[in-house]
Protein backbone atom coordinates (compact mmCIF):
# COMPACT_ATOMS: atom_id res chain seq x y z
CA UNK A 1 0.00 0.00 0.00
CA UNK A 2 1.42 3.44 -0.68
CA UNK A 3 0.71 6.59 1.35
CA UNK A 4 -1.02 8.49 -1.33
CA UNK A 5 -3.84 5.48 -0.95
CA UNK A 6 -4.03 5.69 2.59
CA UNK A 7 -7.14 8.23 3.71
CA UNK A 8 -7.42 9.80 7.06
CA UNK A 9 -10.32 8.41 9.16
CA UNK A 10 -10.53 4.97 7.27
CA UNK A 11 -10.37 2.06 8.90
CA UNK A 12 -7.56 -0.67 7.76
CA UNK A 13 -6.54 -3.52 9.46
CA UNK A 14 -3.58 -3.63 10.64
CA UNK A 15 -1.39 -7.00 9.76
CA UNK A 16 1.00 -6.90 12.67
CA UNK A 17 -1.62 -5.69 15.76
CA UNK A 18 -4.54 -8.27 14.23
CA UNK A 19 -7.15 -5.97 14.11
CA UNK A 20 -9.12 -2.86 12.51
CA UNK A 21 -7.67 0.70 13.52
CA UNK A 22 -8.13 3.95 12.37
CA UNK A 23 -5.92 6.58 10.53
CA UNK A 24 -5.68 9.62 12.26
CA UNK A 25 -3.30 11.33 10.45
CA UNK A 26 -1.08 10.37 6.60
CA UNK A 27 2.11 12.92 7.35
CA UNK A 28 4.00 11.27 9.90
CA UNK A 29 6.64 10.55 7.00
CA UNK A 30 6.66 8.30 3.24
CA UNK A 31 6.43 5.04 5.23
CA UNK A 32 4.42 5.67 8.45
CA UNK A 33 1.14 6.73 9.20
CA UNK A 34 -0.29 7.20 12.84
CA UNK A 35 -3.61 4.83 13.87
CA UNK A 36 -5.65 4.55 16.34
CA UNK A 37 -8.06 2.18 17.68
CA UNK A 38 -11.67 2.74 19.09
CA UNK A 39 -9.68 6.16 20.56
CA UNK A 40 -7.55 4.85 22.96
CA UNK A 41 -4.43 4.20 22.07
CA UNK A 42 -2.27 5.73 19.12
CA UNK A 43 0.41 4.24 17.37
CA UNK A 44 2.53 4.98 14.33
CA UNK A 45 2.34 1.71 11.93
CA UNK A 46 4.59 1.10 8.80
CA UNK A 47 2.67 0.73 5.88
CA UNK A 48 3.61 -2.37 5.30
CA UNK A 49 1.65 -4.02 8.35
CA UNK A 50 -1.72 -1.64 6.55
CA UNK A 51 -4.09 -3.38 4.31
CA UNK A 52 -7.69 -2.31 3.81
CA UNK A 53 -10.29 -3.45 6.05
CA UNK A 54 -12.89 -5.74 4.50
CA UNK A 55 -16.29 -5.06 5.17
CA UNK A 56 -16.79 -8.03 7.77
CA UNK A 57 -13.89 -6.53 9.53
CA UNK A 58 -15.46 -2.71 9.51
CA UNK A 59 -18.41 -4.16 11.37
CA UNK A 60 -17.00 -6.38 13.97
CA UNK A 61 -14.97 -2.81 14.75
CA UNK A 62 -18.26 -0.35 14.57
CA UNK A 63 -20.35 -2.90 16.85
CA UNK A 64 -17.02 -3.48 19.23
CA UNK A 65 -16.78 0.09 19.80
CA UNK A 66 -20.31 0.28 20.90
CA UNK A 67 -20.15 -1.42 24.04
CA UNK A 68 -22.16 -0.56 27.32
CA UNK A 69 -21.25 3.05 27.98
CA UNK A 70 -22.01 3.46 23.98
CA UNK A 71 -25.35 2.31 24.20
CA UNK A 72 -25.91 3.84 27.31
CA UNK A 73 -25.41 7.82 25.76
CA UNK A 74 -27.53 6.59 22.79
CA UNK A 75 -30.39 6.11 25.17
CA UNK A 76 -30.05 9.05 26.78
CA UNK A 77 -28.56 11.23 24.32
CA UNK A 78 -25.61 12.18 25.52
Amino acid sequence: MKLKEIQNGSLYYNKQRKRVERVISNNISNSRVLTEYHKRSEKTVQLKHLRKATDDEVNKYLNGKRGFFGRLSELFCL
